[in-house]
């Protein structure tokens, strides 16, 4: 999140909706359908998590801002809830006791856009690109996620996410984790995007676009680069750099903390989605090659995506590693002379 480091110290709120402290999401999992000529989804998530709190839960609650709510199951049987248009609270038919865990099924659409304002920055873009930036600074909350799918949306909660985005035929899905299967009927493409590695909501994202996937590899690992079509053909001269920043980070910070690396180009950016940096399309166009950003973004896969603030009054933790990193992959290509 380089480019916005300054807005993003002065601008972070901290205001929690959910019971966060009481539930500890496990996993989302389901199927969201994108209508992009509408600018409109409709969702299918099961959320699997555990009661945290001491005691026995009557009831508990998900962010959730400005759905419309079809049905809530549990175990296949539609149960009560209430829904304020920012919380939808559930009501089991009988208490979730002590540690136990329950899976909630939560059918749902919406028309979900970005925080708007002075910074229309987090939240659902739609258009030729597609995609959600998963941090607001001017919105009623930090992490978005809450604006397309219901969640626990704190960064303290992170899960594991199976989701199956459903597209118009002709545009490509670049998501969080690893593309496990794509297939087309009826007009419609599915791609299914697993994450088994634990994710903070603010970190997950989709990206859709009439993207070409440019593949490569690091030491093994997947390198992926969802970029225009019309110019793919520099994608692996553009991203070459990116082999010396993974030298460069694993050898000062450990073994890469994930199963691939990706970056996708989107209108504004960047930031640092886990597995998927959304990489501005300014410096697509602008720059023969990436350089510091991409560097920057890369390092908050483990210094804010694997090692994770437990409250955005810390952001500048994340921040401050990231640009600090900066400095590692200077130095590990020209030495401390590359600082100057």
């Amino acid at each position: 999140m380089k480019r916005i480091l300054l807005p993003l110290l002065l601008l972070l709120s901290t205001n929690l909706h959910a019971e966060s402290s009481l539930i500890d999401v496990w996993s989302y999992s389901g199927t969201v359908r994108l209508y992009i000529s509408e600018s409109r989804i409709e969702g299918d998530v099961s959320i699997n998590f555990q009661n945290a709190a001491r005691g026995a839960l009557d009831s508990f609650a998900f962010d959730m801002t400005s759905m419309t709510v079809h049905a809530v199951e549990i175990r296949g049987n539609a149960v009560s809830y209430s829904y304020d248009g920012t919380l939808l609270t559930v009501t089991p038919d009988e208490p979730l006791p002590p540690h136990d865990t329950l899976t909630v099924r939560i059918r749902y659409e919406a028309t979900p856009g970005n925080e708007g304002g002075v910074l229309p920055w987090g939240g659902c873009h739609w258009g030729d690109v597609t995609y959600f930036m998963g941090v607001g600074f001017t919105a009623e909350s930090v992490s978005l996620m809450r604006y397309w799918l219901p969640s626990n949306d704190i960064p303290s909660d992170k899960a594991a996410f199976d989701i199956t985005f459903e597209v118009p035929e002709g545009l490509v899905v670049a998501g969080t984790g690893m593309l496990m299967g794509q297939s087309t009927a009826d007009g419609w493409t599915s791609y299914r995007w697993l994450e088994l590695h634990d994710t903070a909501t603010y970190l997950y994202t989709y990206a859709i676009s009439d993207y070409a996937i440019v593949e490569d590899e690091w030491q093994g690992i997947p390198m992926q680069y969802f970029v225009p079509r019309a110019d793919s053909a520099r994608a692996h001269q553009y991203f070459a750099p990116v082999g010396s920043m993974m030298d460069a980070f694993t050898q000062r910070f450990g073994p890469y903390p994930f199963d691939k690396v990706g970056y996708c180009i989107t209108p504004i950016g960047s930031m640092e989605h886990q597995t998927m940096i959304s990489y501005a399309a300014q410096l697509w166009s602008g720059l023969s090659e990436a350089g510091s950003t991409a560097a920057h973004e890369l390092a908050h896969m483990w210094w804010g995506d694997m090692v994770t603030c437990r409250d955005f009054e810390d952001a500048w933790l994340n921040e401050g590693f990231a640009v600090f990193s900066e400095m590692v992959w200077a130095e590990h290509l020209g030495g401390e002379e590359a600082y100057y």
